[in-house]
């Protein structure tokens, strides 16, 4: 199993990558909690899983690439986040590494 993929979103690929274990629980339970309560992730949220779980090509994001590469991009950013929780997570019936295959339970 790879721990990248490529996702093309509007004009940009993106690398999307594979959480370490821990920080990824971590992760999905704020990611969890907020979809939980029915409410969108605060900006830090979508930033850690943006930082963490993407890049473009091999360049990770901080906060200021963050920031101009966002802007006026907000459909396009929660697109991204989401994908990289499918990716990590398997959520809302997505295929990603992380998700359950009852195929190959034992």
């Amino acid at each position: 199993m790879s721990d990248v993929k490529t996702t093309t979103i509007g004009a940009t690929t993106y690398t999307l990558k594979l959480f370490p274990a821990m920080e990824g629980w971590d992760i999905q339970t704020r990611v969890m909690e907020c979809w939980q309560q029915e409410r969108l992730p605060t900006s830090t949220l979508m930033f850690d899983v943006i930082s963490k779980g993407s890049g473009i090509g091999s360049t990770s994001f901080d906060e200021k690439k963050f920031n101009n590469h966002f802007r006026g991009k907000l459909q396009e950013m929660n697109q991204l986040f989401q994908e990289i929780c499918a990716y990590n997570f398997g959520l809302e019936g997505e295929e990603g590494p992380n998700a359950e295959d009852a195929s190959t339970e034992e």
